[in-house]
């Protein structure tokens, strides 16, 4: 079993987001993965062009891996 832990910063770059999902790439791979953590996605719906490409980026990265976020709470 993979459990990853993350944390991500409010405001975060686009590359931030980039290297994490490079990063995890090869361990979704697994079906006994599990990734927990503080993404702060809910900061990213601005108009700032390259915080809607981390949205558009993440969205096709975990459907892709059939991956599920269970809790939804908004900030």
């Amino acid at each position: 079993m993979v459990i990853i832990a993350v944390y991500i910063p409010p405001a975060a770059e686009l590359q931030v987001y980039d290297m994490f999902l490079g990063y995890i790439e090869s361990f979704v791979q697994d079906p006994n993965c599990i990734i927990v953590g503080d993404f702060n996605i809910p900061q990213l719906y601005q108009s700032n062009m390259n915080i809607n490409l981390v949205v558009v980026k993440w969205d096709n990265f975990w459907s892709f891996v059939n991956m599920l976020q269970f809790i939804n709470v908004k900030n």
